[in-house]
């Protein structure tokens, strides 16, 4: 069934929710309890709450809006470092008032001298937003809106001439959350197939997934979601190398199933530590990319960070320990990156990469433990549920050090296919992970080293791994050498 379409209205179309009314008036009526940063808190509420609304449409999800609404409020409130209950429930009250915020009516009436036609897009009821824009005084500056639901025309003057057009297709708003509609039983190909790849051209320039992201990068930043992990498969997707699922039908035979291997052997560097370095890289804004990046790796992190630098002309200097191996340390040097050994039983890694970046101007990139590189590492599991679409997946086992690509995967997991489970694989001996999900706090290991598994032997979880782990991981196993 073909959408109708408002006859001369094809580039202005507005969510009304967050855009032209709730969150600006909000923020504003509370503006001496939020502080200098009230303005800064709006644009990363309305900013999330769009992002979030926006991948729900895409997947063919229902948006329940109240939801999503308070999810976003959360991260903006953590953005800037608030936590005050009472002051969130008094902003979601204000949110539901429609409000408009005071720089919306010069903004409709510079499109209007513009010789632009204007509309909103409204998944709520038609009449309370006629009511809200009357009260706002915002009649004269709109043309009509458009409802998400019903899929149809209000009306807001006479003079407006409202019909639906045979054969043309609405055309896509910024910001649109569409109704729940009937989910095809090969909803998943359609979801990792087909939107994803029609929509993705759109979406690296999409101020969403570029400039909000790149704002929030002089902030401690809050755990990622899949929102993060979709907008980073999207961002790295030009440069990283989408590697194959591949299957071997004797093992098949022997396990009266199937097994596959996500080769991430064939990424750039020989492993995923490229896509989490990638992603990290390209959330640097110009000044800090001059300045370059710190990391601390035993040799996997190190080659994905200097040849991500590379690629992006960005200056990397690498912690690693001197018992890394020969070749590791040799490819990172290859790649451009400045190698600085250290031992890893008698020195920090983190004090040494610090007290560099300090010196130094520089951003320092950890291994796993910072949202930009999850959100990387977890465009695995998107290939995963892209490459395994309309097949049911029990169990997906990712190898685990810090937790990076573990929690990562277990993100998209989470929204793509939920019923699967997820696990952590460790070393004998280095299994903090698995132990720490068992007695739900950070365990850190005896041995600092002692495996052939010279990638695997963090001391611990990472803070933000171990929280995510509790949530999306199922459990944790050891296996010896």
């Amino acid at each position: 069934m073909t959408a109708p379409r408002l006859s001369g209205i094809s580039v202005c179309v507005f969510d009304a929710y967050g855009t032209l009314f709730d969150v600006n008036a909000a923020v504003a009526r509370c503006r001496d309890q939020i502080g200098p940063k009230a303005d800064l808190m709006a644009e990363l509420w309305r900013a999330k709450q769009l992002q979030y609304s926006w991948l729900r449409s895409l997947m063919r999800r229902h948006v329940d809006f109240w939801q999503v609404t308070g999810q976003a409020l959360d991260f903006a409130m953590a953005a800037v470092g608030l936590n005050d209950p009472v002051l969130r429930a008094r902003l979601m009250d204000l949110y539901q008032t429609l409000d408009a915020y005071d720089d919306a009516a010069p903004c409709l009436q510079r499109l209007k001298a513009a010789g632009l036609k204007t509309a909103i897009l409204s998944n709520g009821s038609k009449a309370m937003l006629a009511s809200a824009v009357d009260s706002a005084h915002l009649t004269s500056l709109l043309d009509a809106v458009l409802s998400v639901d019903e899929v149809g025309i209000c009306s807001l003057a006479p003079s407006v001439s409202c019909r639906r057009t045979a054969g043309t297709p609405m055309p896509p708003p910024i910001s649109a959350s569409r109704s729940p509609g009937p989910t095809a039983p090969a909803s998943r190909a359609s979801i990792c197939r087909a939107r994803w790849r029609r929509k993705s051209a759109r979406w690296p320039s999409c101020p969403l997934f570029s400039d909000f992201d790149r704002k929030g990068s002089a902030m401690a930043l809050p755990a990622p979601d899949f929102a993060d992990v979709a907008a980073a498969n999207m961002r790295i997707r030009p440069l990283a190398w989408r590697t194959p699922l591949l299957e071997n039908q004797r093992v098949n035979d022997l396990l009266g199933g199937k097994l596959y291997i996500k080769a991430e052997t064939l990424q750039r560097t020989g492993s995923f530590k490229f896509r989490g370095a990638l992603n990290f890289i390209l959330q640097l804004d110009a000044e800090q990319k001059k300045r370059g990046v710190v990391a601390w790796s035993s040799g996997n992190h190190a080659q994905g960070t200097a040849e991500a630098a590379r690629l992006m002309g960005v200056p990397a200097a690498i912690i690693m320990p001197a018992d890394a191996p020969a070749l590791k340390i040799a490819n990172t040097r290859a790649s451009g990156a400045e190698v600085i050994l250290y031992d890893r039983v008698k020195q920090s890694r983190e004090e040494i990469a610090r007290k560099l970046a300090s010196e130094r101007g520089a951003a320092t990139m950890p291994p796993f433990d910072h949202p930009w590189i999850i959100a990387g590492q977890g465009t695995v599991g998107i290939e995963i549920c892209e490459a395994t679409a309309g097949l049911a997946i029990d169990d997906v086992i990712a190898p685990c050090s810090g937790g990076g690509l573990a929690t990562g995967i277990a993100l998209a997991l989470a929204e793509l296919s939920p019923k699967t489970r997820m696990h952590t694989g460790e070393p004998a001996g280095f299994d903090d992970m698995a132990r720490s999900l068992k007695s739900g706090k950070r365990e850190t290991n005896a041995a600092m080293s002692g495996s052939i598994c010279d990638a695997l032997m963090s001391p611990s979880p990472g803070e933000i791994t171990f929280a995510i782990a509790q949530q999306k991981v199922a459990s944790g196993f050891a296996v010896t050498d």
